[in-house]
């Protein structure tokens, strides 16, 4: 959603931001802060107190589809589903390989059908605007719309070879590094916040 849009709605447009926080609230430090295009500083800087005196980590975000962390996250999660389509892997190789590789505790996979596939489809829709890279897997959409979950305990031992691994370590670095860069050259949020 567009927090400048949104604002058209209100008298006071100098007082209005968003904020985004994320799956599990309770225990998801981050949220992100999105001023509109009239938001007043005194507001950003309220809002920014308040965050931090309920024990999250704000960080401030351009109004853009995606914000920072849906922009760099929901693509992360489609590329597992373009690797798991073109046969390159099983759904519990690639999630034992980016739990090892990101350090997390689930997979692309697990975290999908944690927060919602059709959350992730929609999020990935929005994020065609920024070109094909940021195009919907064919996978990602029929799983939406079947309104089932992944299929994580089939293949509880990977089978993942060397090449294997490799391959996946480097598709998924790779989109992470893509989109963190593009984060960064457009000024979506700072490399500091």
């Amino acid at each position: 959603f567009s927090v400048t849009e949104l604002s058209k709605s209100i008298t006071y447009k100098e007082r209005f931001v968003g904020l985004h926080f994320f799956y599990h609230a309770a225990k998801n430090r981050l949220v992100e802060i999105i001023p509109g295009e009239l938001t007043a500083l005194e507001t950003l800087e309220t809002v920014s107190q308040f965050v931090s005196l309920v024990g999250k980590d704000p960080i401030i975000c351009k109004d853009v589809y995606g914000f920072a962390v849906n922009r760099f996250f929901v693509p992360w999660l489609n590329e597992a589903v373009r690797l798991l389509q073109e046969g390159q892997g099983s759904i519990s190789d690639i999630d034992t390989i980016c739990k090892k590789l990101f350090g997390i505790g689930m997979g692309p996979f697990a975290l999908m059908n944690a927060t919602g596939i059709q959350v992730a489809y929609h999020s990935q829709v929005t994020l065609e605007a920024f070109g094909v890279l940021y195009k919907v897997a064919p996978a990602l959409k029929e799983q939406a719309f079947a309104g089932k979950p992944w299929e994580t305990n089939v293949d509880p031992v990977p089978d993942a070879d060397s090449a294997k691994e490799s391959l996946i370590r480097d598709r998924m670095l790779g989109i992470v590094f893509f989109i963190a860069s593009s984060i960064i050259e457009e000024g979506v949020c700072s490399s500091t916040h």
